[in-house]
């Protein structure tokens, strides 16, 4: 290689003498020697690097390039990443504030239809019922068994108005006993097996207002909705129902309500 750019450069050198003036001789002996000190320089560098080691400095080169390819192409997709994360973030904040809206409008209404129901039972309250019977057949001496036969007569449906009055009388003579709010909850019932659920909704209305931490205030509620149900009032229904499953959600009566709600 170096002994053509040698003789490649002896015939320029040739050509150019035998064409140039003799006042051109000064710059021609400058530029050759510019010239001859360029390719010494070529040389030098040069000399240590065979056909191998551009080659391989090509191939170096080349490697290089496709990383930063490649880096250069992650950066573009963790920055696409980071735009799409960005987005569902705001998504989120959006959807956060419309569910925090919409739970205070379900508050609000909820609110107004208890105002709703409550001023309903109030107007209820105010109608005539009917007296309860002031006799008594069963025993005055054993609530027990006073307690037991009437509620058998309501579990058998055969004698409503029968099993009422053995519920008011064990009220009347036991009003401290251990199941005078059982006793409650079953003159609703008789109430509600006759289809009386106007007198149904406000006898079990006595033990929610009465005993609101008695055990039987879920099946209270629930046997309400119901009545009001049948009445064709299907808002305060569900708003009782809604009730029991979130006051009482481990009781058997919230699973019924669930189903209820359906």
């Amino acid at each position: 290689m170096k002994r053509i750019g040698h003789v490649l450069l002896g015939l320029w050198i040739i050509s150019l003498c035998a064409c140039m003036a003799p006042q051109s001789q000064v710059r021609l002996e400058q530029d050759l020697a510019e010239m001859k000190r360029r390719l010494a320089e070529l040389e030098r560098r040069t000399s240590g690097v065979g056909e191998d080691g551009l080659l391989g400095t090509m191939d170096r080169l080349a490697e290089s390039n496709r990383r930063l390819a490649e880096t250069q192409a992650a950066v573009d997709a963790l920055r696409v990443e980071f735009q799409s994360v960005n987005g569902r973030l705001s998504d989120q904040d959006t959807s956060l504030q419309r569910m925090r809206d919409e739970l205070a409008l379900i508050r609000d209404d909820l609110n107004l239809r208890i105002e709703a129901l409550e001023l309903r039972l109030g107007e209820m309250n105010a109608q005539p019922t009917a007296p309860p019977p002031t006799t008594s057949t069963a025993p005055k001496d054993n609530p027990e068994t006073l307690y037991t036969q009437s509620l058998a007569l309501v579990r058998e449906g055969e004698d409503m108005p029968a099993a009422r009055q053995g519920f008011q009388s064990f009220l009347k003579q036991f009003p401290e006993h251990a199941l005078a709010v059982n006793a409650e909850y079953w003159i609703g019932e008789t109430y509600y097996g006759e289809k009386q659920y106007k007198n149904a909704i406000l006898q079990f209305q006595e033990i929610i207002d009465n005993y609101p931490q008695h055990p039987k205030v879920p099946s209270t509620l629930l046997k309400q909705a119901l009545a009001f149900r049948a009445l064709g009032d299907g808002e305060n229904a569900r708003l009782l129902l809604e009730k029991v499953v979130a006051s009482y959600p481990q009781s058997p009566e919230a699973g019924k309500a669930k189903e209820k709600l359906q």
